[in-house]
């Protein structure tokens, strides 16, 4: 008897590591509970590593009493909150020619290095909040060194004058 193809867990759809993570742990709980011999867990831990579609994980399952089984519809996939490292990158690339006003790059550069930091802690995209903590601080220290080369040079003038 085959299972009709619009029901959970018999699709063709592609799976991705939330899912594999959450059949994992149904097969690690089956484990620990007797369910499985331990050469058996090894097998369907390979083959649930190793499923693309939905159809291949719910068979990991399926033949398990019903606290095992997977259902796709339970487990979504977490949404991606890449908004602060985003917020990063564009505060840092603005911070690198806001550097000539007159320590506002620093400013908005150190905006993007505390955005970017957020976003590691918070595992977004973590390429893209380096990015931004690297371009932030560019902008901080151009910022910086601006105002100092302005403050510098205000004094040697001062100086000169007299």
């Amino acid at each position: 008897m085959s299972t009709p193809p619009d029901e959970p867990g018999t699709g063709p759809e592609r799976i991705g590591d939330a899912q594999r993570a959450a059949v994992l742990d149904l097969v690690d709980r089956a484990y620990v509970e007797g369910f499985l011999d331990s050469g058996e867990h090894e097998t369907r831990r390979a083959g649930v590593t190793g499923s693309k579609a939905v159809a291949e994980l719910h068979a990991q399952v399926a033949d398990l009493p019903p606290q095992f089984h997977w259902v796709p519809a339970h487990h979504p996939v977490p949404p991606s909150n890449r908004g602060m490292a985003v917020m990063s990158v564009v505060l840092g690339v603005v911070s690198i020619p806001m550097f000539l006003c007159l320590g506002t790059g620093a400013a908005v550069g150190g905006l993007a290095v505390f955005a970017g930091t957020r976003a590691l802690r918070q595992d977004s995209s973590r390429p893209t909040a380096i990015a931004g903590i690297v371009l932030g601080a560019v902008g901080v220290v151009l910022g910086l060194g601006f105002l100092a080369l302005l403050v510098f040079s205000s004094d040697q003038t001062t100086v000169r004058t007299r």
